[in-house]
């Protein structure tokens, strides 16, 4: 296992003080039931969920894990739940790290002043039509009509990048219908919910030393609240704290009030940061995500749920309409699925494989054309032999 998969804890802040002993017993008992779990897929003849893999897993170790140990070891769990935006319950122990070979190394990377700057570069001169709710896609051999209430868009090609979760859901609707073997892969595929809480302070707090900083909780079933924050304070321009929710708790985050939600992550700043002597100020302002909620996502990114495979990712990039109608989006990429440059390299993808069905629509519409003369000319000469023939046999 690696890259997104297994954490190093040393390398995060942690908001209890942590013994480092414990905290690399743990992670090192974390990193052994993941490798574990992972070799269990080669004994069974059926799939079954990654959660229940290190359930049994854990419940070999017997009592060598005290309260303590899995404290610290749920929130390696919640981290997981993170990296595959859904509930271990559901992601599939036989494909849920089939994109590990294709990691990239390195850090990660920020973009001073966010990922809109790179979108406003990328959508330059680009005409883009906004608050049209596309709802119906006609495709075939003639071309493409986009229904979006009383609009219609017609083009030769289309691309879609909607989330998996919107293809899910069933509000747009094709026609015709998608291939059977497209709609079972879209089914198969699991989509998972991560919530986050953004936060701008009047001033810096919180060590920017440390980009990220670990909240673990006694509570299993919360184990992903609040559980990791990231500092953008060094790449937004401003005192900016990120709190992720991930797992069973992404989803009752959905229903939490805002003002209850930023409250609950305040008293988790304070508890880490007053004892320290830094005062924790009210932030300037708050932005609480609602993906599940959200009728254009329904949901964060894509996983491989039990039952699924790396394959669907492949399926669900596949062309239909005779070269009408393009699909890109992180779920259209085995070897990047869940990110941002997943997505944006499926995009230069289907940018190719259109212009190369034009490039051919182009040249068999000339070698149509070329076809035609020709047919045209051969029959304009074989009437003018005829008649000469005619003519010919007339004098004779």
């Amino acid at each position: 296992m690696e890259g997104r998969n297994k954490v190093a804890a040393t390398d995060l802040g942690w908001s209890v003080l942590t013994d480092k002993d414990l905290d690399q017993k743990v992670e090192a008992a974390y990193n052994r039931l993941l490798d574990n779990a992972c070799k269990l897929r080669q004994e069974m003849s059926q799939d079954v969920s990654l959660g229940a893999a290190l359930k049994t897993s854990l419940e070999c170790l017997g009592d060598n894990m005290n309260d303590e140990d899995m404290i610290l070891f749920n929130w390696h769990l919640a981290n997981l739940e993170f990296a595959n935006a859904g509930l271990l319950s559901n992601i599939s122990l036989a494909f849920w790290d089939q994109d590990d070979p294709y990691d990239m190394g390195g850090d990660h990377g920020f973009l001073p002043g966010g990922n809109g700057r790179l979108d406003q570069l990328l959508t330059e001169n680009v005409p883009i039509t906004f608050e049209q709710t596309v709802h119906t896609i006609h495709y075939g051999s003639d071309g493409v009509q986009v229904v979006a209430g009383g609009v219609v868009f017609e083009g030769e090609m289309a691309l879609s990048t909607v989330p998996l979760r919107v293809l899910k859901s069933g509000s747009i609707k094709f026609i015709p219908e998608l291939p059977q073997r497209k709609l079972d892969a879209i089914k198969r595929l699991g989509f998972g919910l991560l919530n986050k809480i953004a936060m701008l302070f009047p001033y810096v707090f919180w060590d920017t030393n440390v980009d990220t900083l670990g909240h673990v909780v006694n509570d299993s079933s919360c184990r992903g609240e609040f559980f990791l924050f990231y500092s953008y304070a060094t790449v937004a321009g401003g005192p900016l704290l990120l709190a992720l929710v991930a797992g069973e708790a992404a989803h009752k985050f959905e229903i939490m009030p805002p003002i209850d939600a930023v409250t609950k992550v305040l008293q988790i700043l304070k508890g880490i940061y007053e004892p320290q002597g830094n005062e924790v100020p009210l932030p300037i302002q708050t932005v609480c995500t609602r993906w599940g909620s959200d009728p254009f996502s329904f949901g964060s990114y894509s996983n491989v749920a039990v039952g699924a495979s790396g394959d669907d990712y492949e399926i669900l990039t596949e062309t239909v309409g005779e070269g009408r109608l393009f699909f890109a989006g992180e779920a259209t990429t085995g070897r990047y699925p869940a990110t941002m440059h997943g997505a944006f390299l499926t995009g230069l993808r289907e940018s190719a494989k259109m212009a190369h069905h034009a490039s051919v629509r182009t040249l068999g519409l000339n070698v149509e054309k070329k076809s035609l003369k020709d047919a045209h000319s051969a029959s304009v000469l074989a009437d003018l032999i005829g008649s000469q023939i005619w003519n010919l046999a007339a004098f004779l």
